[in-house]
């Protein structure tokens, strides 16, 4: 179910968490990455060679699935793993933000 709904001003649409839990199709979480024939080894290493600029954009993309996967489960009153992922999102911004450091004192030298 959507409602209509407006605070403060601002219009937008609220969607009932039984609407959106009944609504979802079942994740299913691959093991393997289509389309990378490497190891799970060798990805970690290729992300980890990244320039610490991309592998800040990396992270901080990762953490916001992580986040969004997070609230879905939420919805599904699976609180344990949702606030399991929400502290796994969050962890990865806190490393998101020392990359960016560690980019600002590279940064000068590339």
């Amino acid at each position: 179910m959507i409602r209509k709904c407006c605070k403060s001003g601002n219009y937008g649409y609220r969607f009932s968490l039984a609407f959106i839990a009944k609504t979802q199709t079942k994740m299913i979480h691959q093991t393997e990455i289509k389309n990378y024939n490497g190891s799970i080894q060798e990805l970690a290493d290729e992300i980890g060679n990244l320039r610490y600029d991309s592998l800040s954009i990396f992270l901080n993309l990762l953490a916001e699935k992580i986040e969004r996967d997070s609230f879905k489960d939420r919805s599904r009153k699976r609180i344990k793993l949702a606030t399991n992922l929400e502290k796994s999102s969050k962890f990865l911004k806190q490393a998101k933000l020392e990359i960016d450091s560690a980019w600002k004192i590279c940064e000068p030298y590339m």
